[in-house]
């Protein structure tokens, strides 16, 4: 039950910022954050903005590569 709840939930919240978010359409790019949802101001210069995006995706690969090796490797020594 709760995959399916998780599911269902996350891909409201990205309908929603695809659609420009709750309080509308802040950006050009609204599927990132950086127009009304930017607490830290990150978005206050385009060239370190776009940067950090690149940083942000490049990040998330490695984590999800190295969450997926964990997985293979306790595969791996329990057998399972």
């Amino acid at each position: 039950m709760f995959p399916f709840f998780e599911i269902v939930a996350m891909g409201a919240i990205e309908a929603s910022c695809v659609a420009g978010g709750p309080l509308g359409s802040a950006s050009a790019d609204p599927v990132y954050p950086g127009g009304a949802f930017d607490l830290m101001c990150m978005a206050s210069e385009p060239d370190a903005f776009a940067e950090l995006k690149v940083k942000d995706i490049k990040n998330g690969r490695v984590a999800v590569y190295f969450f997926l090796l964990g997985y293979d490797m306790q595969a791996f020594a329990t057998g399972n």
